[in-house]
């Protein structure tokens, strides 16, 4: 049984790490704000499952921490929904998920009131080998069919088809979110069989402190939320103190079963002034080996941007100044091709592109003009079908089409 509380304790801290630094870096947002609720709730119901676990001689004591853990389940499949639609909005903005976004915050307010009484966690007793199992009340299945179970299928539904319908990076960044959600959703549906004398042991449990690594994760590597810099040198930072406190640690042990007096203190400066020469070497080391495991395949565009304007300040006639930033930024970026369109100073005034093998010119009054001088924004041509699909005007529509 004490496996099972060590569990709850580790979800407990994963999951209020990751809420403090969605909090420090990104509680502005709204979308934000459910996602650090959400992770506060789970981390609410692994507190008290942990503390509930620990209880194996008093029953108040047990029957309170499982109340208080009730709470926190209540509302995690609840911010879970809520996070999701207001993460993705564009792709799953809907009537009936507005009127759920109502619907189910009442709901919760509902089931926390009933969930310090019997009606929600009537007693605890001994089941299988755990001292204090809870017997559920009888509004604790309306909690697990419309809350969880209902709830939770319904997010996962909206989750597909928003990625059946995404492009490019969101497309990799929910596939992500339906990895963690649907591992924390298996993980904690797992204890509810025993609630009502299916002996079935709650090993899913142990899965729920997964779902936040594949959320840092998609946070680092796609960008999910704007906390991609904060994360990365926490992780950064918690590696490195952990190499020098584990390197003291053995080092110091090893000392005290060789030498003695001041051998041992000798030894111990020495080990000391190499650990305090040797960090800043070892924290570049670490950077690079984060960076190459999170950020695989990263352009360095302070890199790039320094290499163009070297080009700039060297080239002075302007058909090779074309050209070599071209040749730069094809092989700099990655990309099959490169063209730079200069406005002409004819009465058309169109964009020009030319080079020694072929010409092209776009219209100043074309719609990928107009698209950019209005929005402000870059053209990625893959997300235009979704826009267009999106658009409540047949305007919209055919402006999207002809960025297509």
């Amino acid at each position: 049984m004490e496996i099972f509380a060590i569990s709850g304790l580790i979800n407990f801290i994963v999951s209020l790490y990751i809420s403090v630094f969605v909090f420090i870096k990104g509680r502005k947002q709204l979308a934000n704000k459910f996602f650090i609720l959400m992770s506060c709730s789970v981390a609410m119901w692994s507190f008290g499952y942990w503390r509930w676990l620990l209880e194996t001689l008093d029953y108040d004591k047990a029957l309170f921490w499982l109340k208080f853990l009730s709470v926190g389940s209540i509302w995690v499949p609840i911010f879970l929904f809520l996070w999701i639609i207001f993460q993705f909005k564009d792709l799953v903005k809907n009537k009936v998920n507005k009127i759920l976004s109502w619907v189910y915050p009442i709901l919760g307010i509902i089931f926390t009131l009933l969930s310090f009484t019997s009606l929600f966690v009537e007693s605890v007793e001994q089941k299988l080998f755990f001292v204090f199992w809870p017997n559920p009340g009888p509004f604790y299945i309306y909690y697990v069919i419309l809350c969880y179970a209902s709830l939770t299928i319904y997010t996962s539904i909206i989750l597909l088809k928003a990625y059946n319908r995404s492009y490019g990076q969101v497309k990799n960044q929910l596939k992500y979110v339906i990895l963690g959600s649907v591992i924390a959703i298996i993980g904690g549906f797992s204890n509810f069989p025993l609630w009502y004398d299916i002996n079935l042991i709650p090993y899913g449990n142990f899965l729920v402190g997964v779902y936040p690594i594949v959320f840092t994760y998609a946070f680092i590597k796609y960008r999910l939320m704007d906390i991609r810099l904060v994360i990365t040198k926490s992780i950064l930072y918690f590696i490195l103190i952990l190499s020098v406190a584990l390197s003291f640690t053995f080092v110091t042990f090893l000392t005290a079963q060789f030498f003695k007096g001041e051998g041992q203190v000798w030894v111990t400066l020495i080990v000391s002034l190499i650990i305090v020469i040797g960090l800043d070497p070892l924290k570049k080391l670490l950077a690079r080996w984060t960076d190459k495991f999170f950020y695989k395949g990263k352009i360095n565009y302070q890199k790039i941007l320094r290499g163009v304007g070297e080009i700039i300040a060297r080239e002075i006639d302007l058909e090779n100044l074309l050209k070599a930033l071209e040749f730069n930024l094809q092989s700099k970026l990655k990309v099959k091709t490169i063209k730079i369109y200069l406005l002409s100073n004819n009465a058309e005034s169109n964009y020009l592109y030319k080079n020694d093998i072929e010409e092209d010119k776009i219209s100043n009054n074309s719609s990928i003009v107009s698209y950019l001088k209005n929005k402000k924004q870059v053209v990625v041509t893959e997300e235009m079908a979704r826009f267009k699909a999106d658009a409540n005007t047949d305007e919209k529509r055919k402006e999207y089409e002809d960025l297509e």
